[in-house]
């Protein structure tokens, strides 16, 4: 189990989660599925790891989640290391995955 879902399932499930962040259950469900928290969560913006902690009754620490999440952010980066990246025409600056077709045809 990834561990943003084992905290999610934690402190009650996603609509919980979701009272606890002052979010949504769709943004939860974004988390869950990516297997980390929003990159507002180490910029300071947010707070969700410690919100979700307070929540669990002491089955994980804030710091625990961070890493955790952290460790997701860090295999994601390793891997687009590896796939070459092209850019939207519409939008210059947003880098976007080729597809395997799209790489044959350059």
């Amino acid at each position: 189990m990834n561990p943003i879902k084992r905290a999610i399932t934690a402190v009650g499930g996603v609509s919980a989660a979701a009272r606890l962040c002052g979010v949504s259950a769709r943004a939860i469900n974004k988390w869950v599925a990516a297997g980390k928290l929003p990159r507002t969560e180490y910029t300071g913006e947010t707070r969700h790891a410690e919100k979700l902690a307070k929540g669990s009754s002491g089955e994980f620490t804030a710091g625990w989640l961070k890493d955790a999440s952290a460790t997701a952010y860090q295999l994601l980066s390793h891997d687009q290391d590896h796939t070459p990246m092209s850019t939207v025409s519409s939008a210059p600056d947003v880098p976007v995955r080729m597809s395997s077709a799209q790489q044959e045809g350059q």
